[in-house]
């Protein structure tokens, strides 16, 4: 399981998967006659899509195989939880989400749960059936993930603050946890000497407590506010810059230890998952500028050559693939941390919905056959495209050694 793409999980739990099964299924109409065997079969299109899944809740798992994220943090549920499985079923009345280990998220519904217990054991085996919603659509959605990753970050950072204050109310030595607090309030304003934050940074955009725990809180932000300036050289490069910044909140995690590694990952998986919406949000403009300008003619109607500036370069749907995995696997941790954190899981979905919908609108290809034989210029302007859709051509039809000749199908992009 270990080479799954994503870390399979609903109603808040992650899974021990055990096998899923899909129903794929059309739905057909059968018209029979009255005393005959004659019959018409009328294919009506596909049904909705659904999984059986298989998992189980078992109190002596293999550590070895406990999860599949980087740092190994994230574990199966043990039969302990099932009764809070359970629960959880039966409070979400409302539209659900399954990850599928392949698929990644897909919302819908869940019909119906099946336990078979063996309390001595101290194990269950769960089976639930899993209903896919799709809801198609022509428009391209308004994607909102940067400002959803601004949202979830400020209250991260209010609940987390919150957390703190409470854990030194409760403490039975307090000093000693101000003391440990301001000495590493201490460490990370030391590494931090030099740096101005800029007006724009998220991090000036909160009102932080003058209080130990809105200090320690501000203290850490400000150094990966750091990790993000010190990555801004690549930001052009967005597959890589998100790599670097999840690099770097990993690194300053390892130089603490106990409850201050967990206060760093939380607080850093939050501002990397803001920083991700606005990768995302700024690369969906850019493949709508590609999109424009593939379609702008070279030409205008008197034949006088207009042309468009070169492309910018979108990521590719691997790139935020990859991406998202990386970033939820560190935001999955997180949750880990602090299950009561509902908006760092509200913003993963976000992005993973994002990646879903960006699939589905981007990059439809459709094969023109038939094309004569011509240049591959020359078959853009006269079909109303822009010089520099060849290039985007070139890279769907790699099978075309020499552009300055092409003929039978054609992959374009619609």
């Amino acid at each position: 399981m270990n080479n799954q793409k994503f870390i399979p999980q609903t109603l808040n739990f992650y899974l021990d998967i055990i096998n899923i099964k899909e129903d794929y299924e059309n739905a057909v109409v059968v018209k029979e006659y009255p005393y005959s065997a004659n019959n018409i079969i009328e294919n009506l299109g596909p049904k909705t899509r659904r999984f059986d899944v298989s998992c189980q809740f078992n109190n002596y798992l293999n550590t070895e195989n406990s999860g599949w994220s980087t740092s190994g943090s994230i574990g199966f549920p043990s039969f302990d939880n099932l009764d809070s499985f359970i629960n959880e079923f039966k409070k979400n009345q409302n539209s659900a989400f399954f990850v599928h280990p392949d698929y990644g998220e897909l919302k819908g519904k869940i019909s119906k749960i099946s336990v078979t217990r063996d309390d001595t054991q101290e194990y269950a085996a769960v089976t639930f059936d899993f209903i896919e919603q799709v809801t198609s659509s022509k428009i391209r959605p308004l994607y909102n993930v940067k400002y959803k990753g601004a949202a979830a970050f400020s209250a991260t950072n209010d609940a987390t603050v919150g957390k703190m204050s409470e854990t030194l109310r409760t403490t039975t030595y307090p000093i000693g946890w101000a003391a440990n607090a301001n000495t590493n309030i201490n460490t990370l304003d030391a590494w931090l000497a030099d740096v101005t934050n800029p007006a724009t940074s998220i991090v000036n955009s909160i009102t932080y407590a003058n209080t130990v725990p809105g200090q320690y809180i501000k203290a850490i932000n400000k150094v990966v506010d750091r990790i993000i300036k010190n990555n801004v050289e690549v930001r052009n490069i967005p597959a890589q810059y998100i790599n670097n910044i999840i690099l770097g909140v990993r690194s300053l995690k390892a130089q603490f230890t106990g409850i201050d590694a967990q206060y760093v990952h939380i607080m850093g998986a939050s501002r990397v998952a803001y920083e991700t919406g606005v990768v995302y949000d700024d690369d969906e403009n850019k493949a709508l500028t590609i999109e424009k300008k593939a379609q702008t003619p070279s030409f205008d109607a008197n034949g006088k050559f207009i042309g468009t500036k070169s492309f910018e370069v979108a990521m590719s749907i691997n790139e935020l693939e990859s991406t998202a995995y990386d970033v939820r696997a560190l935001i999955d941790e997180a949750i880990q941390l602090d299950r009561d954190n509902r908006d760092l899981l509200n913003i993963a979905r976000d992005l993973q919905e994002f990646i879903n919908e960006t699939k589905l609108n981007r990059q439809s290809i459709e094969t023109k056959e038939n094309v004569p034989f011509q240049s591959m210029h020359t078959w853009v302007t006269t079909n109303g495209l822009s010089y520099q859709a060849a290039e985007t051509i070139l890279k769907l039809n790699p099978e075309i050694k020499n552009p300055t000749f092409i003929d039978g199908e054609l992959k374009i992009l619609v």
